[in-house]
């Protein structure tokens, strides 16, 4: 009977995307464009997260899991963590449609790109995937054990 890993993966991507939105929701109080920075600490914690979760899922093998299986875990609680996030993001964008980035470029400030929700959903989506997805790349490859040790096939003469 296969054991379902459902909840572990919500619970590790609820808790990223908590941890993603701290940051952000500091960020929209500030809204200065110079204040951007902030953002970068939450795609780290969310990449952190995910590295530790994919540290734990190896955990609950023993040590034993697969390489692809590690990075599978990683991939799908990043998932589940950039979807909650960017449904927080659309929570915080009605609750404050009316904010935009101060001392921004003149490019960035509303027309067709809005400034600040295009920087935070850009953030939310484009950064962390590719952030997670090394993350769980890195900690698939850190946390596997060598099961085969190596041979040495040179023949001395």
């Amino acid at each position: 009977m296969k054991k379902s890993f459902s909840t572990f993966y919500y619970a590790y991507g609820i808790l990223g995307a908590i941890l993603y939105s701290l940051p952000v929701v500091l960020f929209i109080a500030t809204v200065r464009f110079a204040d951007q920075w902030m953002l970068y600490i939450g795609n780290f914690l969310l990449l952190m997260m995910v590295f530790f979760s994919v540290i734990q899922y190896n955990r609950i093998f023993g040590g034993n899991a697969s390489l692809s299986a590690m990075i599978m875990a990683g991939l799908k609680t990043a998932l589940i963590s950039i979807i909650i996030s960017c449904l927080i993001l659309v929570i915080l964008y009605f609750a404050n449609k009316d904010k935009s980035l101060l001392q921004a470029p003149g490019e960035m400030i509303n027309g067709k790109k809005n400034g600040l929700w295009s920087v935070l959903f850009l953030d939310a989506t484009i950064v962390n995937v590719f952030a997670t997805a090394f993350a769980s790349l890195m900690a698939a490859i850190s946390s596997k054990r060598n099961q085969k040790p190596v041979q040495d096939n040179i023949h001395h003469a």
